[in-house]
Protein backbone atom coordinates (compact mmCIF):
# COMPACT_ATOMS: atom_id res chain seq x y z
CA UNK A 1 0.00 0.00 0.00
CA UNK A 2 1.29 3.47 -0.89
CA UNK A 3 2.24 5.62 2.08
CA UNK A 4 0.41 8.91 2.63
CA UNK A 5 3.86 10.56 2.75
CA UNK A 6 4.97 9.29 -0.66
CA UNK A 7 5.61 11.63 -3.59
CA UNK A 8 3.83 9.51 -6.20
CA UNK A 9 0.60 7.55 -6.40
CA UNK A 10 0.30 5.05 -9.22
CA UNK A 11 -3.49 4.92 -9.03
CA UNK A 12 -3.89 8.68 -9.51
CA UNK A 13 -1.38 8.61 -12.38
CA UNK A 14 -3.07 5.74 -14.27
CA UNK A 15 -6.58 7.04 -13.61
CA UNK A 16 -5.62 10.48 -14.99
CA UNK A 17 -4.16 8.88 -18.11
CA UNK A 18 -7.29 6.81 -18.61
CA UNK A 19 -9.67 9.74 -18.13
CA UNK A 20 -7.98 12.05 -20.63
CA UNK A 21 -6.47 9.63 -23.18
CA UNK A 22 -8.87 10.84 -25.89
CA UNK A 23 -7.59 14.40 -25.44
CA UNK A 24 -4.05 13.12 -25.88
CA UNK A 25 -5.12 11.34 -29.06
CA UNK A 26 -6.69 14.56 -30.32
CA UNK A 27 -3.43 16.43 -29.71
CA UNK A 28 -1.56 13.81 -31.76
CA UNK A 29 -4.13 14.12 -34.54
CA UNK A 30 -3.65 17.91 -34.65
CA UNK A 31 0.14 17.56 -34.82
CA UNK A 32 -0.18 14.88 -37.51
CA UNK A 33 -2.45 17.08 -39.60
CA UNK A 34 -0.05 20.03 -39.26
CA UNK A 35 3.26 18.33 -40.08
CA UNK A 36 3.49 14.71 -41.33
CA UNK A 37 0.31 14.70 -43.44
CA UNK A 38 1.19 17.79 -45.57
CA UNK A 39 4.60 16.25 -46.20
CA UNK A 40 3.14 12.86 -47.13
CA UNK A 41 0.79 14.39 -49.69
CA UNK A 42 3.72 15.66 -51.75
CA UNK A 43 6.67 13.86 -53.28
CA UNK A 44 10.23 14.49 -52.18
CA UNK A 45 11.04 15.96 -55.59
CA UNK A 46 8.09 18.35 -55.39
CA UNK A 47 9.10 19.47 -51.89
CA UNK A 48 12.71 19.89 -52.96
CA UNK A 49 11.78 21.94 -56.01
CA UNK A 50 9.34 24.12 -54.05
CA UNK A 51 11.47 24.89 -51.01
CA UNK A 52 15.11 24.45 -51.98
CA UNK A 53 15.48 25.22 -55.66
CA UNK A 54 15.08 28.99 -55.34
CA UNK A 55 16.96 29.31 -52.08
CA UNK A 56 13.80 29.98 -50.09
CA UNK A 57 15.21 28.23 -47.03
CA UNK A 58 18.33 29.45 -45.28
CA UNK A 59 18.88 25.92 -43.96
CA UNK A 60 18.67 24.02 -47.28
CA UNK A 61 21.85 22.07 -46.55
CA UNK A 62 20.43 20.81 -43.25
CA UNK A 63 17.75 18.59 -44.78
CA UNK A 64 14.71 19.88 -42.94
CA UNK A 65 11.45 21.56 -43.75
CA UNK A 66 10.22 21.27 -40.17
CA UNK A 67 11.43 24.77 -39.37
CA UNK A 68 9.86 26.47 -42.34
CA UNK A 69 6.92 28.66 -41.39
CA UNK A 70 4.50 26.41 -43.28
CA UNK A 71 5.20 23.54 -40.87
CA UNK A 72 6.41 25.42 -37.79
CA UNK A 73 4.06 28.12 -36.54
CA UNK A 74 0.72 26.31 -36.27
CA UNK A 75 2.14 23.38 -34.21
CA UNK A 76 3.87 25.92 -31.94
CA UNK A 77 0.61 27.80 -31.37
CA UNK A 78 -1.18 24.53 -30.58
CA UNK A 79 1.58 23.51 -28.16
CA UNK A 80 1.33 26.88 -26.42
CA UNK A 81 -2.43 26.47 -25.91
CA UNK A 82 -2.69 22.77 -25.01
CA UNK A 83 -1.01 22.98 -21.54
CA UNK A 84 -3.66 25.41 -20.26
CA UNK A 85 -6.44 23.03 -21.30
CA UNK A 86 -4.61 20.06 -19.77
CA UNK A 87 -4.04 21.92 -16.49
CA UNK A 88 -7.75 22.75 -16.24
CA UNK A 89 -8.63 19.08 -16.79
CA UNK A 90 -6.13 17.33 -14.52
CA UNK A 91 -6.47 19.91 -11.73
CA UNK A 92 -10.27 19.96 -11.88
CA UNK A 93 -10.37 19.10 -8.18
CA UNK A 94 -8.98 22.56 -7.45
CA UNK A 95 -12.06 24.23 -8.92
CA UNK A 96 -14.95 21.77 -8.47
CA UNK A 97 -16.17 21.49 -4.84
CA UNK A 98 -17.64 18.00 -5.36
CA UNK A 99 -14.48 16.68 -6.99
CA UNK A 100 -12.31 18.37 -4.36
CA UNK A 101 -14.16 16.66 -1.50
CA UNK A 102 -13.81 13.28 -3.22
CA UNK A 103 -10.09 13.63 -4.02
CA UNK A 104 -9.16 14.92 -0.58
CA UNK A 105 -10.99 12.03 1.06
CA UNK A 106 -8.63 9.54 -0.58
CA UNK A 107 -5.83 8.08 1.59
CA UNK A 108 -3.08 9.96 -0.23
CA UNK A 109 -1.26 13.19 0.50
CA UNK A 110 -1.95 16.38 -1.42
CA UNK A 111 1.67 16.38 -2.52
CA UNK A 112 1.38 12.91 -4.06
CA UNK A 113 -1.90 13.86 -5.72
CA UNK A 114 -0.45 17.02 -7.25
CA UNK A 115 2.80 15.41 -8.45
CA UNK A 116 1.06 12.31 -9.83
CA UNK A 117 -1.46 14.47 -11.72
CA UNK A 118 1.36 16.63 -13.10
CA UNK A 119 3.35 13.62 -14.31
CA UNK A 120 0.23 12.21 -15.95
CA UNK A 121 -0.38 15.57 -17.65
CA UNK A 122 3.16 15.66 -19.02
CA UNK A 123 2.75 12.10 -20.28
CA UNK A 124 -0.51 13.03 -21.99
CA UNK A 125 1.23 15.93 -23.77
CA UNK A 126 4.63 14.41 -24.47
CA UNK A 127 3.41 11.05 -25.81
CA UNK A 128 1.73 12.64 -28.88
CA UNK A 129 4.85 14.75 -29.52
CA UNK A 130 7.09 11.68 -29.30
CA UNK A 131 4.72 9.68 -31.52
CA UNK A 132 4.69 12.47 -34.12
CA UNK A 133 8.50 12.49 -33.96
CA UNK A 134 8.49 8.72 -34.52
CA UNK A 135 6.27 9.14 -37.59
CA UNK A 136 8.60 11.81 -38.96
CA UNK A 137 11.60 9.59 -38.25
CA UNK A 138 9.96 6.74 -40.15
CA UNK A 139 9.32 9.07 -43.07
CA UNK A 140 12.95 10.19 -42.99
CA UNK A 141 14.16 6.59 -43.11
CA UNK A 142 11.72 5.73 -45.93
CA UNK A 143 12.79 8.30 -48.48
CA UNK A 144 12.13 11.75 -47.00
CA UNK A 145 15.65 12.24 -45.60
CA UNK A 146 16.32 14.90 -48.24
CA UNK A 147 13.74 17.21 -46.65
CA UNK A 148 13.47 16.00 -43.02
CA UNK A 149 16.70 14.84 -41.41
CA UNK A 150 17.05 12.92 -38.15
CA UNK A 151 18.69 15.71 -36.15
CA UNK A 152 16.05 18.36 -37.03
CA UNK A 153 13.37 15.86 -35.96
CA UNK A 154 15.03 15.49 -32.56
CA UNK A 155 15.24 19.26 -32.21
CA UNK A 156 11.57 19.60 -33.17
CA UNK A 157 10.58 17.09 -30.48
CA UNK A 158 12.74 18.81 -27.84
CA UNK A 159 11.29 22.23 -28.68
CA UNK A 160 7.74 20.97 -28.19
CA UNK A 161 8.69 19.13 -24.99
CA UNK A 162 10.17 22.38 -23.71
CA UNK A 163 7.18 24.54 -24.65
CA UNK A 164 4.53 22.24 -23.21
CA UNK A 165 6.53 21.63 -20.02
CA UNK A 166 7.13 25.30 -19.23
CA UNK A 167 3.60 26.34 -20.22
CA UNK A 168 2.12 23.59 -18.05
CA UNK A 169 4.10 24.77 -15.01
CA UNK A 170 2.71 28.28 -15.55
CA UNK A 171 -0.84 27.02 -16.06
CA UNK A 172 -0.54 24.75 -13.02
CA UNK A 173 0.55 27.68 -10.86
CA UNK A 174 -2.43 29.70 -12.14
CA UNK A 175 -4.71 26.75 -11.31
CA UNK A 176 -3.44 26.69 -7.72
CA UNK A 177 -3.65 30.41 -6.93
CA UNK A 178 -7.13 30.66 -8.48
CA UNK A 179 -10.09 28.43 -7.64
CA UNK A 180 -12.14 29.41 -10.69
CA UNK A 181 -11.64 27.79 -14.10
CA UNK A 182 -12.35 30.96 -16.09
CA UNK A 183 -10.03 32.98 -13.85
CA UNK A 184 -7.26 30.41 -14.39
CA UNK A 185 -7.27 31.13 -18.12
CA UNK A 186 -7.15 34.88 -17.49
CA UNK A 187 -4.39 34.65 -14.85
CA UNK A 188 -2.34 32.35 -17.07
CA UNK A 189 -2.63 34.82 -19.94
CA UNK A 190 -1.76 37.66 -17.56
CA UNK A 191 1.39 35.87 -16.39
CA UNK A 192 2.52 35.37 -19.98
CA UNK A 193 1.64 38.90 -21.11
CA UNK A 194 2.87 40.76 -18.01
CA UNK A 195 6.44 41.33 -19.31
CA UNK A 196 4.99 42.76 -22.53
CA UNK A 197 2.61 45.03 -20.58
CA UNK A 198 5.41 46.29 -18.33
CA UNK A 199 7.70 46.96 -21.30
CA UNK A 200 4.94 48.74 -23.21
CA UNK A 201 4.09 50.87 -20.17
CA UNK A 202 7.72 51.85 -19.66
CA UNK A 203 8.01 52.73 -23.34
CA UNK A 204 4.92 54.92 -23.24
CA UNK A 205 5.84 56.79 -20.06
CA UNK A 206 9.47 57.26 -21.06
CA UNK A 207 8.50 58.47 -24.52
CA UNK A 208 6.09 61.00 -23.05
CA UNK A 209 8.10 62.37 -20.13
CA UNK A 210 11.77 61.88 -21.09
CA UNK A 211 12.86 64.15 -23.93
CA UNK A 212 15.36 62.47 -26.22
CA UNK A 213 14.46 59.00 -24.99
CA UNK A 214 14.91 56.25 -27.55
CA UNK A 215 14.92 52.53 -26.74
CA UNK A 216 16.96 50.84 -29.44
CA UNK A 217 17.02 47.23 -28.26
CA UNK A 218 17.32 48.30 -24.64
CA UNK A 219 15.58 47.25 -21.47
CA UNK A 220 12.06 47.07 -22.94
CA UNK A 221 13.13 44.56 -25.59
CA UNK A 222 14.80 42.45 -22.90
CA UNK A 223 11.65 42.61 -20.77
CA UNK A 224 9.45 41.49 -23.64
CA UNK A 225 11.60 38.39 -24.14
CA UNK A 226 10.67 37.24 -20.62
CA UNK A 227 7.32 36.28 -22.14
CA UNK A 228 7.68 32.70 -23.39
CA UNK A 229 5.53 33.08 -26.56
CA UNK A 230 7.47 36.21 -27.55
CA UNK A 231 10.78 34.49 -26.81
CA UNK A 232 9.78 31.43 -28.87
CA UNK A 233 8.65 33.37 -31.94
CA UNK A 234 11.61 35.77 -31.74
CA UNK A 235 13.75 32.98 -33.22
CA UNK A 236 11.65 33.08 -36.37
CA UNK A 237 12.10 30.14 -38.69
CA UNK A 238 14.99 28.27 -40.23
CA UNK A 239 18.24 27.28 -38.64
CA UNK A 240 17.91 29.96 -35.94
CA UNK A 241 15.72 27.45 -34.06
CA UNK A 242 18.89 25.47 -33.32
CA UNK A 243 20.15 28.39 -31.23
CA UNK A 244 17.17 28.16 -28.87
CA UNK A 245 19.02 25.96 -26.36
CA UNK A 246 22.50 27.38 -26.87
CA UNK A 247 22.03 30.44 -24.64
CA UNK A 248 20.78 30.99 -21.11
CA UNK A 249 17.22 31.84 -22.15
CA UNK A 250 15.84 28.29 -22.36
CA UNK A 251 17.51 27.26 -19.11
CA UNK A 252 16.10 30.35 -17.40
CA UNK A 253 12.58 29.33 -18.42
CA UNK A 254 13.20 25.75 -17.29
CA UNK A 255 14.47 26.95 -13.91
CA UNK A 256 11.50 29.32 -13.55
CA UNK A 257 9.11 26.45 -14.39
CA UNK A 258 10.75 24.25 -11.74
CA UNK A 259 10.42 27.02 -9.14
CA UNK A 260 6.76 27.60 -10.05
CA UNK A 261 6.09 23.87 -9.76
CA UNK A 262 7.62 23.69 -6.26
CA UNK A 263 5.73 26.81 -5.16
CA UNK A 264 2.51 25.31 -6.54
CA UNK A 265 2.99 22.17 -4.44
CA UNK A 266 3.65 24.20 -1.28
CA UNK A 267 0.60 26.42 -1.87
CA UNK A 268 -1.65 23.48 -2.69
CA UNK A 269 -0.79 21.78 0.60
CA UNK A 270 -2.16 24.82 2.49
CA UNK A 271 -5.18 25.53 0.31
CA UNK A 272 -8.70 25.41 1.77
CA UNK A 273 -11.30 23.23 0.06
CA UNK A 274 -14.13 25.68 0.67
CA UNK A 275 -12.44 28.26 -1.60
CA UNK A 276 -13.36 26.28 -4.74
CA UNK A 277 -15.01 28.68 -7.18
CA UNK A 278 -13.28 31.82 -5.91
CA UNK A 279 -11.30 33.91 -8.37
CA UNK A 280 -8.35 34.04 -5.96
CA UNK A 281 -7.63 31.27 -3.48
CA UNK A 282 -5.30 33.34 -1.26
CA UNK A 283 -5.66 36.84 0.19
CA UNK A 284 -2.31 38.18 -1.18
CA UNK A 285 -3.29 36.98 -4.67
CA UNK A 286 -6.48 39.05 -4.49
CA UNK A 287 -4.49 42.20 -3.78
CA UNK A 288 -1.95 41.52 -6.54
CA UNK A 289 -4.64 40.70 -9.11
CA UNK A 290 -6.75 43.74 -8.29
CA UNK A 291 -3.98 46.29 -8.56
CA UNK A 292 -2.31 44.59 -11.54
CA UNK A 293 -5.53 44.79 -13.54
CA UNK A 294 -5.98 48.44 -12.49
CA UNK A 295 -2.41 49.26 -13.49
CA UNK A 296 -2.88 47.66 -16.91
CA UNK A 297 -6.11 49.62 -17.44
CA UNK A 298 -4.28 52.84 -16.55
CA UNK A 299 -1.47 52.03 -19.00
CA UNK A 300 -4.06 51.40 -21.72
CA UNK A 301 -5.67 54.78 -20.99
CA UNK A 302 -2.28 56.44 -21.14
CA UNK A 303 -1.48 54.62 -24.38
CA UNK A 304 -4.67 55.92 -26.00
CA UNK A 305 -3.82 59.43 -24.83
CA UNK A 306 -0.21 59.15 -26.00
CA UNK A 307 -0.91 57.59 -29.40
CA UNK A 308 -2.70 60.53 -30.92
CA UNK A 309 -6.13 60.96 -29.35
CA UNK A 310 -6.30 64.71 -28.93
CA UNK A 311 -7.36 65.66 -25.41
CA UNK A 312 -6.25 67.95 -22.63
CA UNK A 313 -4.46 66.67 -19.54
CA UNK A 314 -7.51 67.20 -17.32
CA UNK A 315 -9.67 65.19 -19.74
CA UNK A 316 -7.13 62.37 -19.74
CA UNK A 317 -7.01 62.41 -15.92
CA UNK A 318 -10.82 62.32 -15.69
CA UNK A 319 -11.23 59.48 -18.21
CA UNK A 320 -8.44 57.47 -16.56
CA UNK A 321 -10.00 57.98 -13.12
CA UNK A 322 -13.40 56.79 -14.34
CA UNK A 323 -12.08 53.72 -16.17
CA UNK A 324 -9.73 52.71 -13.34
CA UNK A 325 -12.58 53.14 -10.83
CA UNK A 326 -14.85 50.88 -12.87
CA UNK A 327 -12.10 48.25 -13.21
CA UNK A 328 -11.21 48.49 -9.51
CA UNK A 329 -14.75 48.01 -8.22
CA UNK A 330 -15.55 45.35 -10.83
CA UNK A 331 -12.46 43.43 -9.66
CA UNK A 332 -13.60 43.79 -6.04
CA UNK A 333 -17.04 42.43 -6.95
CA UNK A 334 -15.53 39.38 -8.63
CA UNK A 335 -13.10 38.75 -5.78
CA UNK A 336 -15.58 39.34 -2.96
CA UNK A 337 -18.55 37.75 -4.80
CA UNK A 338 -20.92 40.53 -3.73
CA UNK A 339 -21.93 44.02 -4.82
CA UNK A 340 -21.13 45.79 -1.54
CA UNK A 341 -17.62 46.87 -2.40
CA UNK A 342 -17.84 50.66 -2.54
CA UNK A 343 -16.54 50.86 1.02
CA UNK A 344 -13.16 49.84 -0.42
CA UNK A 345 -12.64 53.32 -1.92
CA UNK A 346 -9.49 53.88 0.15
CA UNK A 347 -7.64 51.28 -1.89
CA UNK A 348 -8.61 53.06 -5.10
CA UNK A 349 -7.43 56.41 -3.71
CA UNK A 350 -4.13 54.82 -2.71
CA UNK A 351 -3.70 53.39 -6.20
CA UNK A 352 -4.42 56.80 -7.76
CA UNK A 353 -1.96 58.51 -5.43
CA UNK A 354 0.71 55.95 -6.33
CA UNK A 355 0.17 56.60 -10.06
CA UNK A 356 0.44 60.37 -9.59
CA UNK A 357 3.56 60.07 -7.43
CA UNK A 358 5.17 57.75 -10.00
CA UNK A 359 4.57 60.26 -12.81
CA UNK A 360 5.83 63.16 -10.69
CA UNK A 361 8.92 61.14 -9.83
CA UNK A 362 9.65 60.57 -13.52
CA UNK A 363 8.92 64.15 -14.53
CA UNK A 364 10.76 66.10 -11.84
CA UNK A 365 13.67 64.01 -10.58
CA UNK A 366 15.66 63.43 -13.80
CA UNK A 367 16.83 60.16 -12.26
CA UNK A 368 16.96 58.46 -15.68
CA UNK A 369 19.46 60.91 -17.10
CA UNK A 370 17.10 62.44 -19.67
CA UNK A 371 15.60 65.91 -19.85
CA UNK A 372 12.08 66.00 -18.45
CA UNK A 373 11.24 69.51 -19.60
CA UNK A 374 12.18 71.80 -22.48
CA UNK A 375 14.90 74.14 -21.14
CA UNK A 376 14.81 77.91 -21.62
CA UNK A 377 16.31 79.15 -24.86
CA UNK A 378 18.88 81.22 -22.93
CA UNK A 379 20.21 78.03 -21.33
CA UNK A 380 20.79 76.23 -24.67
CA UNK A 381 24.20 76.67 -26.27
CA UNK A 382 24.00 73.97 -28.95
CA UNK A 383 21.32 71.67 -30.26
CA UNK A 384 20.93 68.70 -32.56
CA UNK A 385 18.08 66.56 -33.92
CA UNK A 386 18.99 62.88 -34.11
CA UNK A 387 17.34 60.58 -36.61
CA UNK A 388 18.82 57.42 -34.94
CA UNK A 389 20.20 56.32 -38.28
CA UNK A 390 23.13 58.65 -38.84
CA UNK A 391 25.38 58.34 -35.81
CA UNK A 392 27.53 61.40 -36.46
CA UNK A 393 25.36 64.53 -36.54
CA UNK A 394 27.07 67.78 -35.48
CA UNK A 395 25.61 70.09 -32.85
CA UNK A 396 24.68 73.57 -34.10
CA UNK A 397 24.65 76.87 -32.21
CA UNK A 398 22.54 78.74 -34.76
CA UNK A 399 19.76 80.66 -32.94
CA UNK A 400 17.16 79.96 -35.62
CA UNK A 401 17.98 76.25 -35.56
CA UNK A 402 17.68 76.20 -31.76
CA UNK A 403 14.22 77.77 -32.09
CA UNK A 404 13.25 75.03 -34.52
CA UNK A 405 14.53 72.34 -32.13
CA UNK A 406 12.47 73.80 -29.25
CA UNK A 407 9.36 73.96 -31.44
CA UNK A 408 9.99 70.37 -32.60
Amino acid sequence: MTSRESFFNKGIYINTLRRFRLGSALYFLLLFLCVPLPLLTRSVKDLTDSYFQFGRLAFANENSLLFDGSFLYLPLIISLAVPTVVALLVYNSLHSPRHAIFVHSLPISRRANFISSALAALTLMWAPIALTGAVLLGMSLCGYARVIGVFPILVWVLVHFFITGVMFATAGFAAVISANSFAVVGINALLLALPVAIAWGMQLFAGQFLFGYYDNGGITEKLIRFSLPVWIFSYGEGKHIYNMFSGAGAWMFIAAAAVLFVISILLYKKRKIELCGDVAAYAPVRIVLKYTVCAISFVICFGIFYCGLSMRVWAFALISAVICSVVYFASEMLLQKNMRVFGKWKGLCGFGAACVLAMLFIVYTGVFGYETRVPDKADIGEAVIYDYINAEIPYMDNAKFIDEVIDF
